[in-house]
């Protein structure tokens, strides 16, 4: 099992970073522009988009901190992709629907991750499914 506190805190913590508001936008049409397909639709108000090569999903980015999960096998070709974004927290998993994640209890992690997440155990797509709406 992979801890992932102390990435999630780093994430939470960049107040600096317009990403939300910018950062975000620009990551997912950058990666558009070096062949990843992005899933995000901005009438549903999603707040993660989904990375797709090949019609396969094999990552997710969350909307409101610069936080990326990605397929270990994926991961050195986005870093690339985006290596301009140094403020990124990316977050490397075997599967995205393997449970291979935990987070420990935190108050500042608590407020911003869905406390369905069974934080003991859960995965990639797990994070997706509870923070895409």
């Amino acid at each position: 099992m992979q801890n992932i506190t102390n990435i999630i805190k780093k994430a939470i913590s960049k107040d600096d970073v317009l990403w939300s508001i910018y950062e975000f936008f620009y990551c997912l049409e950058h990666l558009g522009s070096k062949g990843y397909e992005v899933s995000y639709c901005e009438d549903d108000d999603e707040k993660v988009a989904s990375i797709s090569l090949s019609s396969k999903i094999i990552g997710y980015i969350w909307r409101r901190y610069p936080l990326i999960f990605i397929t270990t096998d994926q991961s050195d070709d986005v870093q690339i992709a985006l290596k301009g974004q140094a403020y990124i927290e990316y977050i490397m998993v075997t599967d995205l629907d393997t449970e291979e994640l935990v987070l420990d209890e935190a108050p500042e992690v608590n407020s911003v991750v869905s406390y369905i997440i069974s934080k003991s155990g859960f995965s990639a797509t797990d994070f997706w499914f509870y923070h895409v709406i």
